[in-house]
Protein backbone atom coordinates (compact mmCIF):
# COMPACT_ATOMS: atom_id res chain seq x y z
CA UNK A 1 0.00 0.00 0.00
CA UNK A 2 1.42 3.42 -1.01
CA UNK A 3 0.90 6.53 1.15
CA UNK A 4 2.25 10.10 1.29
CA UNK A 5 2.04 10.52 -2.47
CA UNK A 6 4.05 7.32 -3.00
CA UNK A 7 6.75 8.30 -0.50
CA UNK A 8 5.64 5.64 2.01
CA UNK A 9 4.90 1.96 1.50
CA UNK A 10 3.38 -0.55 3.90
CA UNK A 11 4.10 -4.25 3.53
CA UNK A 12 2.94 -7.05 5.81
CA UNK A 13 5.75 -9.53 6.34
CA UNK A 14 6.18 -12.65 8.43
CA UNK A 15 5.43 -11.40 11.95
CA UNK A 16 5.75 -7.65 11.42
CA UNK A 17 4.68 -4.69 9.30
CA UNK A 18 7.38 -2.96 7.24
CA UNK A 19 6.86 0.80 6.89
CA UNK A 20 9.29 2.28 4.36
CA UNK A 21 9.24 6.05 4.03
CA UNK A 22 11.26 8.71 2.26
CA UNK A 23 9.54 11.64 3.91
CA UNK A 24 7.71 12.55 7.07
CA UNK A 25 4.06 13.46 7.28
CA UNK A 26 3.77 17.20 6.70
CA UNK A 27 0.73 17.77 8.92
CA UNK A 28 -1.07 16.12 11.81
CA UNK A 29 -3.95 15.36 9.44
CA UNK A 30 -1.59 13.58 7.05
CA UNK A 31 -0.04 11.67 9.96
CA UNK A 32 -3.49 10.63 11.16
CA UNK A 33 -4.28 9.25 7.68
CA UNK A 34 -1.01 7.26 7.71
CA UNK A 35 -1.56 5.90 11.23
CA UNK A 36 -5.12 4.82 10.38
CA UNK A 37 -3.80 2.91 7.35
CA UNK A 38 -1.11 1.26 9.48
CA UNK A 39 -3.68 0.32 12.15
CA UNK A 40 -6.00 -1.21 9.54
CA UNK A 41 -3.25 -3.36 8.06
CA UNK A 42 -1.99 -4.43 11.49
CA UNK A 43 -5.51 -5.58 12.46
CA UNK A 44 -6.12 -7.26 9.11
CA UNK A 45 -2.85 -9.22 9.25
CA UNK A 46 -2.93 -9.67 13.06
CA UNK A 47 0.55 -8.18 13.55
CA UNK A 48 1.99 -6.70 16.74
CA UNK A 49 5.43 -5.54 15.60
CA UNK A 50 6.67 -2.76 13.33
CA UNK A 51 9.80 -2.12 11.30
CA UNK A 52 10.22 1.49 10.17
CA UNK A 53 12.80 1.91 7.43
CA UNK A 54 13.75 5.54 7.95
CA UNK A 55 17.18 5.45 6.32
CA UNK A 56 16.13 7.72 3.46
CA UNK A 57 13.59 9.85 5.30
CA UNK A 58 13.74 13.58 5.80
CA UNK A 59 13.48 15.50 9.07
CA UNK A 60 10.35 14.88 11.16
CA UNK A 61 8.88 18.10 12.63
CA UNK A 62 8.46 18.21 16.44
CA UNK A 63 4.64 18.16 16.39
CA UNK A 64 4.67 15.07 14.16
CA UNK A 65 7.27 13.40 16.42
CA UNK A 66 5.15 14.08 19.51
CA UNK A 67 2.00 12.67 17.90
CA UNK A 68 3.87 9.61 16.60
CA UNK A 69 5.35 8.85 20.02
CA UNK A 70 1.89 9.18 21.60
CA UNK A 71 0.50 6.71 19.06
CA UNK A 72 3.36 4.24 19.60
CA UNK A 73 2.90 4.44 23.36
CA UNK A 74 -0.87 4.00 23.14
CA UNK A 75 -0.66 1.03 20.72
CA UNK A 76 1.65 -0.98 23.02
CA UNK A 77 3.46 -2.88 20.27
CA UNK A 78 5.37 -6.01 21.19
CA UNK A 79 8.41 -4.56 19.39
CA UNK A 80 9.27 -1.59 17.18
CA UNK A 81 12.48 -1.59 15.14
CA UNK A 82 13.75 1.39 13.21
CA UNK A 83 16.36 1.37 10.47
CA UNK A 84 18.43 4.56 10.59
CA UNK A 85 21.58 5.85 8.91
CA UNK A 86 23.02 7.68 11.94
CA UNK A 87 24.35 6.08 15.12
CA UNK A 88 23.50 9.29 17.02
CA UNK A 89 19.89 8.99 15.92
CA UNK A 90 19.88 5.31 16.91
CA UNK A 91 20.95 6.19 20.46
CA UNK A 92 18.41 9.02 20.66
CA UNK A 93 15.56 6.78 19.47
CA UNK A 94 16.48 4.04 21.94
CA UNK A 95 16.59 6.50 24.85
CA UNK A 96 13.29 8.13 23.87
CA UNK A 97 11.70 4.71 23.45
CA UNK A 98 12.79 3.74 26.95
CA UNK A 99 11.45 6.95 28.46
CA UNK A 100 8.14 6.57 26.58
CA UNK A 101 7.72 2.90 27.50
CA UNK A 102 8.03 1.69 23.89
CA UNK A 103 10.01 -1.51 23.27
CA UNK A 104 12.09 0.03 20.48
CA UNK A 105 15.53 -0.54 19.04
CA UNK A 106 17.32 1.14 16.16
CA UNK A 107 19.46 -0.73 13.64
CA UNK A 108 21.63 0.01 10.63
CA UNK A 109 20.87 -3.32 8.94
CA UNK A 110 17.53 -4.86 8.06
CA UNK A 111 18.84 -8.35 8.89
CA UNK A 112 19.61 -7.35 12.50
CA UNK A 113 16.26 -5.63 12.89
CA UNK A 114 14.29 -8.59 11.54
CA UNK A 115 16.18 -11.04 13.77
CA UNK A 116 15.34 -8.92 16.83
CA UNK A 117 11.68 -8.55 15.82
CA UNK A 118 11.24 -12.30 15.40
CA UNK A 119 12.56 -13.21 18.86
CA UNK A 120 9.55 -13.69 21.13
Amino acid sequence: MDLLEGEMQLEARDGYLLVTHRRSARSLQELDHVLQAIDRLLRLKELDALLFDSRQSDYTPPDIQTALWAWLKKRRFRKVAVLVKSSNLAVSLRMTGLSEGVNMRAFDSELGAVKWLKVR
